[in-house]
């Protein structure tokens, strides 16, 4: 059984918005519940667009409310998540086409709603396509607080709270170390295996993987191409 990664990261986003269980369980049952095949290219686009959402969940809302006649709020937070994830691989993710973008947001929208909605998703893409110059900058009268919490996603209160307590520049930088994508860091089961051993398997199925400077039996490793459970 192979699974659209679009409708899959939508389904995790929609859960996930309903509160009652975390994003790893989430995540992991949609990448591999169900008898679903799904390539390490889809894993990868799936965990792009679940991620870099969340991560830029205030930004793209603002951009939305640039476009859009209706507030957010007002807006069926299925739909809203669809918007989200258009507007995140039109304007964040490089190697996708904004037609394809715009037409995979469309054709979810008529699963969930009403043709008039699904229009009202391809008008608001679309527009926000053409005024894409436009919504990549945020206002330049825009309060630089108010302006860095959009940038980075971060609630308003917390972005003044930093500022008074630490100074802009440091506040910026802690938002961005913040939103970086860390690496994942496991301790070797030494009744198992060693740790060099451990690290030549992992070679093959990580983008980098090197040992931790705080612990012998310690392994850093990033962009896995499998879940977690799954490695060797």
């Amino acid at each position: 059984m192979t699974v659209n990664p679009r409708k899959t990261a939508l389904h995790i986003l929609n859960t996930l918005d309903r509160g009652k269980r975390h994003l790893d369980e989430i995540l992991d049952e949609g990448l591999t519940g169900s008898g679903k095949t799904i390539p390490v290219v889809d894993r990868r686009l799936i965990n792009a667009l679940v991620y870099g959402v969340l991560r830029r969940r205030s930004r793209l809302d603002w951009m939305i409310e640039q476009q859009s006649t209706l507030p957010t709020k007002k807006i069926h937070p299925e739909v809203l998540n669809i918007l989200r994830l258009g507007l995140f691989q039109v304007f964040f993710l490089n190697r996708i086409p904004a037609s394809a973008a715009v037409d995979t947001s469309v054709e979810m929208a008529k699963k969930i709603a009403s043709a008039k909605t699904a229009g009202f998703v391809n008008g608001l893409l679309r527009n926000a396509i053409r005024n894409k110059d436009a919504l990549s900058r945020l206002p330049q009268d825009m309060a630089p607080e108010t302006a860095m919490a959009l940038d980075q996603s971060f609630p308003p209160w917390l972005i003044r709270r930093w500022v008074k307590r630490y100074g802009f520049a440091k506040t910026q930088s802690l938002c961005e170390a913040m939103n970086e994508i860390p690496p994942v860091t496991v301790r070797v089961n030494t009744l198992k295996t060693d740790r060099d051993q451990l690290l030549r398997e992992l070679r093959p199925e990580v983008r980098q993987v090197f040992v931790t400077p705080y612990s012998a039996d310690g392994l850093c490793f990033s962009r896995p191409q499998k879940s977690i459970h799954e490695l060797t």
